[in-house]
């Protein structure tokens, strides 16, 4: 069998030896590496988020080795059967495994949109079932713990003067705002204005900020006045972001330890901040919509993760329940 590129060799030589002065033109088959470069490049070109690039060029590298080692060089070896089996192939939790096939039906689209492959070969492919506990708010009385941790911690690392003060600092900020950890990490002190922190600036301009208490703020600002760089509260701006998240999970995993609180090295401990501001202000009848804003999420991932919360929603169903009892009830006759 001749490779693509012996056949198109193969077609100029017979063209040219029958004489003829046109020689039409052959498209060469598109390699894999050069379809996940301007997959990538693309992805760049619509301002994602960096940790959102990152699982782009993780998965981008995966799919590379795992072609490499079954021999396929071109974008068309990429068949249904053969993107099964690599599918079959992940080992990872059943929510991992949905996002990595949203990313592959991505790529394969973006193929087929280029015309590298006659149509998405995995586009009606259906993601696995998913029967994952959602991640939950922190109690009361756990908040109450954490920050005892916080005021009680002992070690020393790397997080600067006053660390115990910086930690609880943290947490509160991780609380009260439902920033992400990396977002709280490398929050710029111009973000905070008087009380107010300005979350996000949403694609229509329109800034998004949060009012924090009062203690909060004020234990911010004196933050920014301890730390080595003072254009952010917790971050030195040296280094790799990454790495410096990385140190804070480490020490939110030791105060949920000390507090009694954690429950495993993989849990997710700084989400649940975020789910307990959410759940907060779902409790207190904020509106869907403002809480999504917040978070920077949609309305409909806010309704599916938390709509236990949704103060209006449960207010609804108690009075349909409670209206079921004015109906006269019926009588049921003894069972002898």
């Amino acid at each position: 069998t001749l490779s693509p590129w012996d056949a198109t060799e193969k077609l100029h030589a017979k063209i040219k030896k029958v004489g003829s002065t046109t020689v039409p033109a052959v498209t060469a088959p598109k390699t894999i590496e050069e379809a996940v470069k301007l997959f990538l490049a693309e992805a760049e070109s619509r301002n994602l988020a960096e940790s959102s690039l990152r699982v782009y060029r993780r998965f981008m590298r995966q799919l590379e080795a795992w072609a490499k080692d079954k021999g396929f060089r071109y974008v068309k070896q990429l068949t249904f059967p053969e993107l099964v089996g690599f599918k079959a192939s992940w080992k990872m939790k059943p929510a991992t495994a949905a996002k990595r096939l949203e990313l592959l039906k991505q790529f394969m689209g973006f193929c087929a949109a280029a015309e590298w492959v006659p149509k998405n070969p995995v586009g009606d492919l259906k993601p696995p079932e998913i029967d994952e506990p959602p991640t939950l708010p922190y109690t009361d009385d756990e908040m109450a713990r954490i920050v005892d941790a916080c005021e009680k911690y002992s070690h020393h690392g790397d997080h600067g003067h006053n660390r115990p003060a910086r930690i609880k600092t943290f947490v509160l900020l991780l609380r009260h705002s439902g920033l992400r950890i990396q977002d709280a990490t490398c929050l710029e002190v111009e973000r905070l204005v008087g009380d107010d922190l300005m979350l996000r600036t949403q694609k229509t301009g329109q800034a998004v900020f949060v009012p924090l208490p009062p203690h909060v703020a004020d234990g911010l600002r004196y933050q920014a006045t301890k730390n080595s760089n003072p254009r952010y509260f917790f971050w030195s701006g040296n280094g790799q972001r990454l790495s410096a998240v990385s140190s804070w999970q480490r020490t939110l995993r030791k105060v949920l330890k000390d507090a009694k609180v954690s429950k495993g090295e993989n849990m997710m401990v700084a989400h649940r901040f975020r789910d307990s501001l959410a759940c907060d202000l779902l409790s207190n009848g904020v509106p869907v919509e403002d809480v999504a804003a917040i978070l920077g999420n949609s309305v409909r991932v806010v309704e599916k993760h938390y709509s236990a919360w949704v103060k209006s929603r449960q207010e609804r169903l108690t009075d349909r329940v409670r209206a079921t009892w004015k109906k006269p009830e019926r009588k049921l006759k003894a069972v002898s």
